[in-house]
């Protein structure tokens, strides 16, 4: 399946770098090589990946996405054809430096017959957020807001940019298991910032429930709060659907240095100011 992919990449690669005009570049497997699968979702899968001109202590991540699995298309500047919203948001937020708390769009192609292939930073000795919990159990809760603090100032600033990223959740979280850094990663549900309410059933609020439209605001308080639950008390999660039985915490009281209350007030005050 990888030796595929990589023969296919040789044949009509096209520069989708947001340039003024189209031009032929190097075919991807010239500058790249996918490895081994990491995960894949309705969005599309990742592979393990090198830069050939790199040596091997800078791995990349390459994300392919069919077209039929792109649910939104946003244009660029100069490009004749559309390009999926993931594209267009993770360049606009990879612009200048970024974010440290967000993951990088280094590279990306379209390639004929098979969709487009992302080159994406892949931090070194890191895992996501729900294969750190599962090894270790239930966050401290010392350890719980420190994400959630690097959390917060990576979805401030993806509102800063005009994006929401509609799909927080452990799966989507990267964790750098030496520094304790934390990235936002997986923009496959991702769409630019409206101040109109949002239509679309993506672990959506509870409001989503009563009249079929949320806000990005409350939804990102909704997806931070869940998160922060599972965090502290892992037999909790998950619990992204308004339908989910009443869970059955294992230990008591949770966020008993900080209170609730102040931390849900401190994600309102950030997100609907």
């Amino acid at each position: 399946m990888l030796d595929k992919l990589n023969q296919r990449c040789d044949d009509k690669i096209i520069d989708k770098r947001s340039q003024l005009s189209l031009s032929v570049k190097e075919p991807f497997s010239s500058q790249y090589r996918c490895g081994s699968l990491l995960g894949s979702s309705g969005f599309g899968s990742v592979f393990s990946g090198q830069r050939l001109s790199d040596d091997t202590s800078n791995p990349v991540a390459i994300k392919q996405i069919s077209r039929d699995r792109v649910q939104q298309w946003a244009r660029l500047p100069g490009e004749v054809s559309p390009v999926p919203m993931e594209i267009a948001l993770l360049q606009r937020l990879s612009e200048v430096r970024g974010h440290s708390g967000v993951i990088r769009l280094l590279d990306w192609f379209e390639v004929s017959g098979r969709g487009f292939l992302l080159v994406l930073e892949r931090p070194p000795h890191s895992q996501d957020l729900f294969d750190f919990i599962t090894e270790r159990g239930a966050l401290p809760e010392s350890l719980a807001l420190r994400f959630l603090h690097q959390l917060v100032q990576a979805l401030l600033f993806l509102q800063a940019r005009g994006v929401v990223h509609r799909d927080i959740k452990e799966e989507n979280i990267l964790v750098d298991t030496r520094t304790l850094v934390v990235k936002v990663i997986d923009f496959g549900s991702a769409a630019a910032l409206k101040e109109t309410p949002y239509s679309t059933r993506v672990y959506s609020p509870p409001e989503w429930v009563l009249s079929g439209r949320y806000e990005a605001g409350s939804l990102t308080i909704w997806s931070l709060g869940v998160l922060l639950l599972i965090d502290l008390d892992y037999e909790m999660g998950p619990a992204y659907s308004c339908s989910f039985p009443k869970p059955k915490p294992t230990r008591q009281p949770i966020l008993q240095q900080t209170g609730k209350t102040d931390v849900f007030l401190l994600l309102t005050v950030s997100f609907l100011r």
